[in-house]
């Protein structure tokens, strides 16, 4: 994942703080930034996410649906 933090107004003239977080399935903080442009990368575990999938199913139970 790589992740690039913006301070001051785009294109359309939207201001953008640099405020960003990166935060885990079950909460943690992983990374954060206040007011600061940044770039950044990390890589996502996936023994840690199958790992959070097996504990906590909650899409078994989850209803089959169109959006038309």
């Amino acid at each position: 994942m790589i992740g690039v933090n913006r301070v001051g107004n785009d294109g359309n003239d939207i201001y953008h703080s640099g405020d960003t977080s990166l935060i885990d399935p079950v909460g943690e903080i992983i990374y954060q930034k206040a007011h600061d442009e940044d770039v950044f990368t990390y890589t996502l575990s996936r023994q840690h996410l199958d790992e959070l999938r097996a504990k906590f199913p909650f899409m078994k139970d989850a209803d089959r649906f169109m959006i038309l």
